[in-house]
């Protein structure tokens, strides 16, 4: 509904009911292509305070707002990732597609989950896709990782990435019990476990590739990249270890911000600058618990796991 409001998704009607989408038409004055690219930024787990902040300076993400639109007032339909990122996708609060779990904030989808975010439920990359998008996501899924229940089931043409968050598998960064974390190419193990300081170069790689595949196609396209940071353990790249006043957790947020400007040049080298629209969120609030490494919710009270302003 949100999507076609904007237009970008045509209303209902007798050819969608037979299972195809139409564009909407072009009046003579629309200020967009009558399919713009989507590229939808999200982090894990950043807070309110830690954009803009003195210790960590942002510059992509200033340049970003710069540019567009910053909306301060911003509500996350939940305060931990598998709800927040369902909704985020299907328009639709966790409660109605078995996100809600037993608990008062919700489920999130661990290694063992044998269910995740119902292959019923139409996300945007279905919708797009149904319109001719090419579709592509990279990074934190966290909506099952059993049949039915993958990011190609949802929509997405192709993935890269991990099934869950970075601390729920055993890493060089968090060894623990549990099985090695995986890194996934579509569902086949690409890499485990995964080397989480190598994570977001190979996000890039694999979306510089996808973006400029599509460019040459003349198709339009959805990239939805899910960085993994700012969530525990902190696992910046060796180029970026030690770069902020604000400790590790400064360096992933740094990282993420180059990743951001990255992917604008990306986008701009393929042409589609002006036809793309760029949006960027976080899934929920800090996780303030894990400080010094976690982020801040700024004036806000609370933080993950917390339905006070700082958790949503």
């Amino acid at each position: 509904n949100m999507l076609a409001a904007k237009g970008l998704l045509a209303a209902p009607n007798a050819a969608a009911a037979k299972g195809r989408r139409e564009m909407p038409r072009d009046e003579g004055n629309h200020p967009w292509p009558l399919r713009p690219n989507l590229l939808l930024l999200l982090a894990d787990d950043m807070g309110w305070g830690d954009w803009p902040n003195a210790n960590t300076p942002l510059r992509h993400l200033d340049a970003l707002a710069a540019a567009g639109t910053r909306f301060t007032a911003f509500y996350t339909p939940s305060c931990i990732c598998s709800p927040a990122r369902g909704a985020l996708l299907t328009g639709r609060m966790a409660i109605r597609w078995g996100g809600a779990g037993a608990t008062w904030h919700g489920t999130a989808f661990g290694a063992g989950a044998n269910g995740g975010l119902p292959a019923s439920e139409h996300t945007i990359g279905t919708e797009l896709r149904s319109l001719g998008y090419a579709t592509a996501m990279a990074g934190k899924w966290h909506l099952g990782q059993a049949a039915g229940h993958t990011p190609r089931d949802h929509g997405f043409d192709r993935f890269l990435g991990i099934p869950f968050s970075t601390d729920m598998g055993s890493s060089a960064w968090q060894l623990s019990d549990a099985l090695p974390l995986p890194l996934l190419a579509n569902e086949s193990i690409a890499e485990q476990p995964a080397d989480i300081g190598a994570l977001t170069a190979t996000y890039l790689s694999f979306s510089r590739e996808f973006v400029l595949s599509a460019a040459r196609r003349a198709q339009p396209w959805f990239l939805f990249v899910s960085f993994h940071q700012p969530h525990v353990p902190l696992a910046p790249s060796p180029r970026f270890c030690n770069r902020s006043a604000a400790g590790s957790y400064g360096d992933t947020l740094l990282e993420m911000d180059e990743a951001i400007g990255e992917l604008g040049r990306i986008v701009s080298e393929a042409g589609a600058a002006r036809s793309t629209l760029t949006l960027f969120a976080s899934d929920n609030g800090p996780w303030v618990e894990m400080a010094p490494a976690a982020g801040s919710a700024g004036p806000l009270r609370g933080g993950k796991f917390t339905t006070y302003e700082g958790g949503i």
